[in-house]
This record gives C-alpha cells, sequence and structure tokens, in this order.
C-alpha cells in the first residue's frame, strides 16, 4: 500500500484533511465540537494575531491553558507561528511554572485570562481573548525541521526540573515510525487524557490531525475522574486510548466488566513496567489490538511498539524506522543477543538536548565508542534483546539496588506480588537503613487487607528471602502523579503515616 503522507510535513498533513475533508470533526471536547476547517481557520487567526505582537520564528512561547478546543487551537496557531511550544500544566504550582518560565528564557506566555491567575512573568503575557477576532488570510503549512517544535520539563536530579528541546524533524520521524506500527485509521476517535506537561500528550493530541482522525479531549474534570472518564470513553465510542499501566487498572478496578471498551480497538499502554496481570486482563478482549510502548523524553514520545495482543512474554517490539537501539555493557560495548545491558538509543528521534544544561547533555548524549559519527542517548534503562529481534525491559539501573549484600531489580519483586491473586496492583520502594544497606517496602491495592505472612509465604515460593519485602502496607489504590505515574513521593508520605 502506498503511503500518501510520506515525505509530508505533519502541519502539511493536517492542512490536507482540512482542503480534502474540512466538515470532518476534528475534536470533541464534551458537548463542543470543532470541524478542521474551523480548527485550521481559528489556530492561523491565533498565529496572525500573535505574529502581528512581535512573536518571531524560534521565539519560545508558554502555553498555560485548561483542557478545551482552545488549547488544541492555540497549540496549532504556536506552530504556524514558527514559535516553539513551551506546555505547562495549570496544576503545576506557581513557584515551578515560574522557575520553568526563567529558565527556558520563555518571551511569551499565552493564556486565557479568563480561567488563569496572574503569573508573575519578565516576559509578555497574551490573552486568548485578544487575538482570535477577525478575518484571517491563508496562512503557511512548511515546518523547518531543524527548529525546536516543544520544550517539556521534566524531573531532574538536581531537584530542579530540565528541559528537553524536541525539533520538528524528531516529532515527524516519530509519526512516521508510530503509524508505521500502529494503524492510525482514517475516521477513528483517540482519545486525549494526558496533561500537556507529559511528552505522551503530542500523540493524542497532534498525531490523530495527521490522520483524518477526531480527537476526544477529556476536560480537567472527567480526565482527574476514573468513573467519568470511563463514561466518557464508553459515550463518545472512542477507538484509541493510550495510558500507563497505572491509570489502566485503576479505571479497570473501577468497574467489574470491560464493556465501557466495547468501542475500543487499540489500547496503548507505555510509561511504566507493563505487568503480566494487566496483559491477561486486557487480552480478555478479542478484538482489541494491545501495545507495550517505550520511549524516554529524550528520545521523543515513543521509540518502539512491542504488539502484545496475542503474546504471553512482555517485550517493547523492534525500534521504530528512524531510531537504533543498541544493548551496552559498562565498557561501552555493544552485547551479544541474550545478554543484559543499558539501553543506548540513536537516530533522528533523539532530543537536540537540554535548555542551558550544555555538561548534562554531554553526559546523557555521548558519541559511540564504536561510530565516531554515531550520538547516543544513555536512557538508564536495562534491556535484553530476543533471538528474533525482539526487546525486552529488565527494570532500571537506578532500581537495582544492593539488600543484604544481594544486587536486586525491583521490578522483578513488584511483577511476582502482581502474581498473588488477590493483588490487583502494587509496587516496591528500596529504602535506607542502617550501615548502609537497604530494605524494601512494598504497597498493594486490593479489596481488603490481606495478611502479610500469606503474601511473605506467597512470595516465598519464588523469590529468595533476601527479595521479600520486610513489610506490607495496603492501599485503595496508589497515588498518580500529575503523568498518571506511581507518585513515589506520595508513598513516602502513606510511610510517615503509618
Amino acid at each position: 500500500m502506498i503511503d500518501e503522507n510520506k515525505n509530508k510535513s505533519w502541519l502539511t498533513m493536517f492542512h490536507t484533511t482540512v482542503k480534502e475533508n474540512g466538515n470532518l470533526i476534528a475534536v470533541i471536547c464534551g458537548e463542543q465540537k470543532i470541524t478542521y476547517h474551523e480548527l485550521d481557520k481559528k489556530s492561523s487567526r491565533i498565529a496572525q494575531s500573535l505574529i502581528k505582537l512581535g512573536i518571531q520564528k524560534n521565539d519560545i512561547v508558554g502555553i498555560l491553558m485548561n483542557r478545551s478546543i482552545d488549547l488544541i487551537a492555540s497549540i496549532l496557531g504556536i506552530v504556524k507561528a514558527g514559535a516553539t511550544l513551551l506546555p505547562l500544566d495549570t496544576t503545576y504550582p506557581q513557584k515551578r511554572i515560574r522557575y520553568i518560565l526563567r529558565d527556558s528564557k520563555c518571551r511569551f506566555l499565552f493564556v486565557k485570562k479568563s480561567e488563569s491567575e496572574e503569573i508573575e512573568f519578565d516576559g509578555t503575557t497574551i490573552g486568548l481573548e485578544d487575538v482570535i477576532q477577525g478575518e484571517t488570510d491563508e496562512m503557511g503549512y512548511d515546518v523547518d525541521l531543524n527548529s525546536i517544535l516543544y520544550i517539556l520539563y521534566t524531573s531532574g536530579s538536581t531537584g530542579n526540573p530540565k528541559g528537553v528541546m524536541i525539533s520538528n524533524l524528531a516529532f515527524e520521524s516519530f509519526i512516521k515510525g508510530i503509524t508505521s506500527n500502529i494503524d492510525f485509521m482514517k475516521y477513528q476517535k483517540a482519545l486525549a487524557v494526558t496533561t500537556i506537561s507529559f511528552d505522551i500528550a503530542f500523540l493524542e493530541l497532534l498525531v490523530p490531525l495527521t490522520r483524518q482522525m477526531t480527537v476526544v479531549l477529556a476536560d480537567t474534570r472527567v480526565a482527574s475522574n476514573p468513573r467519568l472518564l470511563i463514561n466518557y470513553i464508553k459515550t463518545q465510542e472512542v477507538d484509541i486510548i493510550q495510558m500507563t499501566p497505572t491509570r489502566m487498572m485503576l479505571l479497570l478496578e473501577c468497574v467489574g466488566n470491560q464493556d465501557w471498551l466495547r468501542s475500543v480497538t487499540t489500547i496503548l499502554i507505555g510509561g511504566e513496567s507493563f505487568s503480566q496481570k494487566l496483559l491477561e486482563l486486557l487480552q480478555k478482549r478479542k478484538n482489541t489490538r494491545i501495545f507495550n510502548l517505550y520511549g524516554p523524553t529524550e528520545a521523543t514520545i515513543w521509540v518502539s511498539a512491542g504488539d502484545l495482543t496475542n503474546e504471553s512474554t512482555i517485550h517493547i517490539g523492534r525500534p521504530f524506522c528512524d531510531v537504533q537501539i543498541y544493548i551496552v555493557d559498562e565498557q561501552g560495548n555493544v552485547v551479544p543477543d541474550g545478554e543484559i545491558g543499558e539501553i543506548y538509543i540513536a537516530g533522528n528521534q533523539l532530543s537536540s538536548g537540554y535548555v542551558n544544561q550544555l555538561e548534562l547533555t554531554k553526559r546523557n548524549f555521548i558519541q559511540s565508542g564504536w561510530d565516531q559519527k554515531l550520538l547516543l542517548y544513555r536512557t538508564g534503562d536495562l534491556g535484553v534483546v530476543l533471538p528474533d529481534g525482539t526487546i525486552i525491559c529488565k527494570g532500571r539501573l537506578d532500581e537495582q539496588v544492593k539488600v543484604r549484600g544481594y544486587r536486586i531489580e525491583l521490578n522483578e519483586v513488584i511483577q511476582t506480588l502482581m502474581k498473588y491473586p488477590e493483588i490487583k496492583n502494587a509496587t516496591v520502594l528500596a529504602l535506607d537503613g542502617k550501615n548502609d544497606t537497604k530494605y524494601l517496602i512494598a504497597y498493594y491495592v486490593a479489596d481488603k487487607k490481606l495478611a502479610d505472612e500469606k503474601i511473605r509465604a506467597f512470595l516465598g515460593n519464588y523469590l529468595p528471602f533476601y527479595m521479600i519485602p520486610e513489610r506490607f502496607i495496603f492501599m485503595s489504590r496508589l497515588p498518580e502523579t500529575l503523568n498518571q505515574k506511581i507518585d513515589k513521593k506520595g508513598l513516602m508520605e502513606v510511610l510517615k503515616e503509618e
């Protein structure tokens, strides 16, 4: 089959739908809808207004808005103006927002005045209400592949977030890779539930618009309430959903059946370890394809997708077309297939580096020892290549901990806990003990508190004594971060209250 989108920019692909199928619904948000033609006009008005207000190509424009059709129109408008997106979550503390604006040297902040409080900011704040009036001329749809599309701030080891720069080339390579591995089909509906401060949101918000699909946007109220979200997926008859394992388990626990998934044909899971229990639950849906996605923010969202629809082994598939993955030992050499090593990534999807952090960029983005022209990103993840070329993740380097003199993988303990019939979800933390030693604490979700002795005895059937946690803490649900991952700081607070 000929790919009609080959060699077209992602913005041009959006414009193709505007011209050929402009009355198709582009975005649904609650009771509101907008067609491709209307979205194009609205975003062009925003772009031209921003240019008139002094925004130039490659200027960094912060965007701080609640989840709505206006948010997507504003994202497109900023891109059409040739500027760089700086996504900010409206629930962020003001101190974090101020730090990001200052650290990125952002000159403009785009807000919806009716829903945001005033932010202390040295640059220019522009209200959406001031820029969407009047007619607009036809805008260009070319993008400079070398320019930065967005800057995303992620947690930093220094205590302050770090800004990851993603170019238009990297994003277009990602679109080519994800759509070559997963069907994003014309007229399908794709759920958008993720905060724009998390990179997977760009798959949900923009990729469908390059494939003549409809984005079903969950507003903040729906996105944060499991029961409302379940009902939204059901009533909107969504085809594709993307979630972290933590969020997916939470939704599955909310109701006693999977009827709310009846329209869903594709489930994308990523961001955390995919448990065997979750896979078995999802595989009960016979007409649904299940993918395990892998990728760090520094390599543009996802770099591989493992089709687990009919699999028993949890893997992440093979790298996308513009990506290379290497499994490397501590000396920087590629290990033979079947041996565990650190996952290194190369290719067009790599980030341009970190904002104003040259040393950190040099430390994480390195030249390979076997090809000086090859730039590699060190993920900190462990992996192994199977004989058929698929890759299995084996946890993280920083989750390799030494307990009682033994080096163990926390993920192995977590996966074994998840085998316990009554446990629905679980995680394990390694905490500092006496004399520079570590000890393990397990948190589990179940319908009721379980006897510690029974859990310990169950684990003893699979794990050596030194891998069995010292404490087991029952929870009705595991706390989540804004990115839908397990909130480890929240777990520490629970421990303090015990």
